[in-house]
């Protein structure tokens, strides 16, 4: 091929993008994709070779990091070019970064390739179903679906030391309304707060997490919430799956804690 060409689409058109390569690229905890673009002014772009259309890519922000490409896909007979391809869309769109999933079996052979520079971002887990654990009854414990008359708890709750970047107290709302949070109660309090997330591109999976209230916290709290969030998606026929930031030690070890276990990684290169 001579020339990559690249002409703009928009978020709505991602699906449609995707459709016929879903199963190459649905990798567990990856919507990450649509928030780093509809929440930061990100793109979706279309290449082609001529007329022939061989694939897209993402690009938007994660974190703090700006105009990284999210996600890459090309078509199989063009994959021999990925290198000479990721390179003009980083000198087209002067993207500053590339953050790739070590399940993303397209991507990552690229980014070897390219010999490019990287550190671990975080930790994507899966659980071990043969980890699940019956829960013992305690009349003390209520654990049920968030009610949005519980917004203000629930948020100062979920955004102690900064914890939650899912949103603002709208979104949250919106979640809440849609049933992605659960209310975790001790003893007539509200301690923790719990989320289960059906991922839009792959809804076999259920990115879940959980904070515990401040004032509650090292009493095991946490780990009665993670097992009850697991039982919630074992029943309604889900894999629970969840990720964490590299340095967040403490989730990492609730989540090994209660049968997950590492089986992937978010991977940060940086162009510059």
């Amino acid at each position: 091929m001579d020339r990559t060409e690249f002409k703009d689409t928009n978020i709505e058109n991602i699906s449609k993008l995707r459709y016929d390569y879903i199963d190459e690229i649905a990798v567990q905890v990856q919507d990450y994709v649509e928030e780093g673009i509809t929440t930061y002014n990100g793109k979706c772009i279309r290449m082609s070779d001529g007329e022939k259309e061989i694939g897209y890519v993402c690009i938007g922000t994660y974190d703090y990091y700006k105009d990284i490409i999210l996600e890459y896909y090309v078509i199989p007979e063009y994959r021999s070019f990925s290198a000479k391809i990721v390179n003009s869309i980083k000198n087209n769109f002067n993207c500053t970064g590339w953050l790739v999933n070590t399940q993303d079996k397209i991507s990552l052979p690229v980014m070897i390739e390219l010999n490019l520079n990287y550190v671990i971002n975080g930790y994507i887990f899966s659980y071990n179903i043969a980890n699940i654990e019956e829960l013992s009854e305690n009349n003390k414990i209520i654990f049920s679906l968030s009610k949005v008359e519980e917004i203000e708890h629930i948020y100062n709750i979920i955004t102690q030391n900064n914890f939650y970047t899912g949103g603002d107290k709208d979104t949250v709302t919106k979640r809440i309304k849609e049933e992605m949070f659960f209310s975790f109660y001790y003893d007539e309090k509200l301690v923790g707060v719990g989320f289960k997330d059906i991922l839009k591109r792959t809804p076999k999976f259920a990115d879940i997490g959980m904070v515990v209230d401040s004032k509650f916290r090292k009493r095991g709290f946490g780990t009665l919430i993670l097992k009850q969030l697991i039982k919630e998606c074992i029943e309604s026929q889900v894999i629970p799956t969840a990720c964490c930031e590299k340095n967040n030690f403490i989730s990492r070890k609730a989540l090994e804690k209660v049968g997950f276990y590492i089986d992937g990684c978010l991977l940060l290169t940086d162009f510059n």
